[in-house]
This record gives C-alpha cells, structure tokens and sequence, in this order.
C-alpha cells in the first residue's frame, strides 16, 4: 500500500489519460500527462523514473485498450484466463516509450545538471520524439483527441498534421507542469505559466475555425455503394485457410449488392470490405468457379468494383491480402494493392521465418509483405488503396497523395475487437488521413463502422457494428487535388524535436564546462 501511494501520480496520469482516448471525450487532454511529469521532476532514481513510467502506460493501457482481451478470446480462441493474461501482458509492454522517455530524461538530467525549465522541455521533446519513433503495436497518440473531440484546431491537420496536434498537446502539459512548480514564485510567473497553455489551446482552435472557412471546393461527384455483410468470425478463419464457406460469403456479399443496386440503380462504384472475396482473386484463377461467378456478377451489373480477396504470387509462394479492382465489364485490368503493413499476430508472426514451427502451434496463416504503393483507377478516378491497419500511418496516405490519388480508399475488419472502442479508435485514427491530405477517405468494412470522411471531417452516414447494412454515397472530390502543406513538410515535427533536444544538450554542456573552469 505505501508503494501505490508513493506512485500515486503515475497511477493517476494513467487514469487521466486513459479515460480521455477514444471513445472518451478527451477532458484531460492537455493536464492528464502533468501528474507523470510532476513526478520525474521530483524522482530520486532511474529506477523510480522508469517505474512511474511504466506504471502510467499500464494503467492506461487496462483502460484504452481493454479489448484486447475480446481479441484474444475471439481471434486467438483463448479461454478466460489466458485472454486475461495476454491483456495483462499488453499492457505491460504496449506503450514502453513511457518508461524509457522517463530513464533517458533522469540519467539526461542529472548527468548535466540541466535547470528546472530547460530540463522540463527536454522531458516534453524527448517524450515527443520517442512517441513518434518507439516501436509499438497501435500507434495513437494525443492528436487524435482533438478530431474525437469536436475541437477545431483538428482543421489545422493538413498544416501540421495530426503529429503536430499531438506535440501541441504534450506542450500544454508541460506549460501547466511548469506553472505547478511556479507557484512558489513570483505570482505573475505561475499566472503567465499556469494560462499560457489555455490560451495555446484557444488560439489554435481559433486558427483552425477560420482556416476552415478557406478550403477548395470540390469540382467532380461520384456515387459509391458500400456493403457491410457482417460475416462471422469463424466463417472468416476457415475461409481464409480454406476449409470452407468461401461460397457462402461470395453468395452473402452477392445477394446484398444485388439488393443495394436494384433500390440504387445509379451506383457507379461497389465496394466490398477487406477479403470481401474470401479466395484468390488473380486472372490465374479466374476459371475458377468463384472466380467466374464474381466476374460475370460485375459484368451482368455494369459497374466496377473494389473488394478485398487473396493475391498469391505462385513463383514465391506467397499469399498476400490484396485490394482489386474489377472493371464493370468484369476484367481484371490492373495489378492489386498488396498490403504492406502487417499486423503482428493477425498476419504475421514476428521471428516466424526462423521458427516455423510456431505458425503450426498456432494455427496461423502468413502474409506476404507488399513492396509499394500505387493507385487503383475505376470510372476515371485515382484512388489511393489501404488495408484495414494502414490507415493508421499518414506515410501511406502521404505516398498515395504523391502519386495522384483523388480519393483514398479503406477495406477492413474488425469484427476481432468487439464493438465499443476499438471501431471507434480505429474510425477516427483512419478518418484524419482525409483532413491531412484534403481527400475524401472511404471506409468500407465487414461489421462496421462503414462511413465516408470528407476532406472537411465530416462524416457522411455511418453503419451501425455487427449488422448487414448497405449505404450510397454521393462522394464530392477534387479532381487532381492540390498537396497539403503537411505532406510537404512531413517531417517538421522530428526535425524540431531532434533540434530541441540537441540545443538543450549542447546548452547544458557548455554551461556545465564554464561552471567547471
């Protein structure tokens, strides 16, 4: 007990943090980090450092991020107890950044004997740069919260990016940390401290109310079905290995757009979710029975239409989740969009090509890791293809952006996660790849959340989770659209952060060796 007392802070930063991530609302957005912050001025060790650290990302880990247990359950088939320890081992692990920001920033401090308000904004940029670059499973971070949360200054995510929304609100923490250890001085000093990052916070949101008053309008419309067939787990893993109900979803998906297009007769573009077609998909298979279905079904129809399906590259024997794009005449015209980033344990297993025997243990198929990026094109249109996990990483979108993309489009599942948080972190986190790249994003996805995003933010009408729903949309996009100042100067951020640090060291070197001489 005189333990959890003693770590007190970092157990309620934890709680402030995790109860202020999707699907909260994000109420301690700029102070819930201040508690951590608090304590690292005041810890006495590297161990004490890296503990509170550590106890932060797990506590709010257990929180943000409690499906993982349903995951475990559902995707891994675990029983209670195993899923509770796989969660526990999530959250011991997920987010280390946390610990090691804290052990560098200590061993940093001390050996330098850095001043309190210098050393408080090395702990910011070392805290920001390792966020950005630390290797973790889901990469989220604070600047999400602004969009979930209805706060303008999101508009400003195609200048800054979402990146830059995530280091302002890390600043704002630091400003009220300082402004904590202030209020022993001048009353002036706290009070500038204490209100400078209120007024951070407005002036941002007021910069992005009235930048989004100047965005280019929209010069073309497309009319897209999306299709949300909701499929079982279970019908999805032995479909994708194999062993069967590949038919029944074919037949499911079928059946569903059969009905959409007859009450949507306008439709110019289908979009079925990720491995909306549960089997190879390649014109090397296209005699295949379901192969030949799926074809003449798109050609009887006359529109074009993207799914998900297998891509295997026989002379490597490979398999790859892919993206296709089937011509309304029912040809295959076009090379996929094979998925480059995987998600550990769902399509690949880390290590595996030295221990192949685990994929047997457990069961699982292994992807193929795509090489490159490129645009699907249907109905004239350029659109940039991601994966489920994709939409996650603004690089992928920044690359789509490069290569001409008018429209991104996003298939995936997420029927593994339950229908509480994960849909909505997921929705979000993948909807500010829209307003960083001004494009509209499509999200078609298996049990939902199926929605289209504006290059505003604004949402078009989303799905409801784990049921058969089907929606047109009409799509407003800018042919040839106009690249963002954020996917120009992509890496301002690091560059920036990289500089602070290296300033503040430099500083307390130099200041070190004069006190010395």
């Amino acid at each position: 007990m005189r333990r959890l007392k003693y770590y007190s802070l970092p157990i309620i930063a934890g709680f402030l943090i995790g109860t202020s991530y999707i699907p909260f609302q994000p109420w301690a957005l700029f102070f819930g980090l201040v508690p951590l912050f608090i304590f690292w001025m005041n810890s006495k060790s590297l161990l004490e450092s890296f503990i509170a650290g550590w106890v932060t990302q797990f506590i709010l880990n257990l929180i943000g991020f409690h499906w993982i247990y349903y995951l475990a359950a559902e995707f891994g088939h675990f029983p209670s107890w195993l899923a509770a320890i796989t969660l526990l081992g999530f959250a011991a692990t997920a987010h280390l950044y946390f610990p090691v920001a804290g052990l560098l920033w200590f061993y940093l401090n001390r050996k330098l004997e850095i001043p309190r308000g210098p050393s408080l904004i090395l702990m910011f940029a070392i805290f920001a740069f390792l966020q950005k670059y630390f290797l973790v499973l889901f990469p989220w971070h604070f600047g999400y919260e602004w969009f979930f949360g209805g706060l303008k200054g999101y508009q400003l995510a195609d200048i800054i990016g979402f990146d830059g929304l995530n280091v302002i609100a890390i600043f704002a923490n630091i400003l009220f940390s300082m402004a904590y250890f202030a209020r022993v001085g001048p009353v002036r000093k706290f009070w500038a401290l204490a209100l400078s990052p209120i007024v951070l916070v407005l002036v941002i949101n007021l910069l992005g109310l009235i930048h989004s008053k100047y965005l280019d309008a929209p010069d073309a419309t497309v009319k897209i079905l999306a299709i949300q067939a909701n499929i079982g787990n279970s019908e999805k893993i032995y479909a994708e290995k194999g062993r069967g109900f590949q038919d029944y979803i074919l037949n499911q998906f079928i059946s569903q757009t059969d009905q959409a297009l007859r009450e949507n007769p306008e439709s110019q573009i289908v979009v079925w979710p990720e491995s909306g077609f549960a089997d190879h998909l390649d014109n090397e298979f296209q005699n295949e029975p379901r192969n030949h279905v799926m074809r003449n079904f798109v050609a009887r129809n006359r529109v074009s239409l993207f799914t998900g399906a297998y891509h295997e590259n026989l002379r490597q024997r490979l398999m790859y989740n892919s993206l296709f794009v089937i011509d309304s005449d029912g040809m295959i015209k076009q090379s996929p969009y094979d998925k480059k980033i995987l998600l550990a344990f769902g399509e690949y297993v880390p290590f595996s090509k030295y221990f192949p025997q685990v994929l047997k243990w457990l069961d699982m198929s292994e992807f193929g890791r795509g090489a490159e990026s490129h645009v699907l094109v249907a109905n004239g249109i350029k659109f940039g293809p991601q994966i489920c996990y994709e939409g996650l990483y603004s690089s992928i979108a920044r690359e789509l952006s490069q290569i001409g993309a008018e429209i991104i489009i996003n298939v995936t599942n997420d029927s593994w996660y339950g229908t509480k948080f994960e849909p909505f972190q997921h929705l979000y986190m993948t909807a500010g790849r829209a307003i960083e790249f001004r494009r509209p994003l499509i999200r078609a996805t298996n049990t939902g959340i199926t929605t289209v995003v504006l290059p505003t933010g604004e949402f078009l009408e989303k799905s409801p989770t784990l049921v058969t729903w089907s929606k047109m949309y009409d799509v407003p996009y800018k042919k040839n659209p106009e690249h963002t100042i954020y996917e120009k100067i992509f890496y301002i951020w690091d560059i920036l952060l990289g500089i602070t640090i290296l300033c503040i060291l430099t500083m307390a070197m130099i200041g070190r060796k004069r006190a010395n001489i």
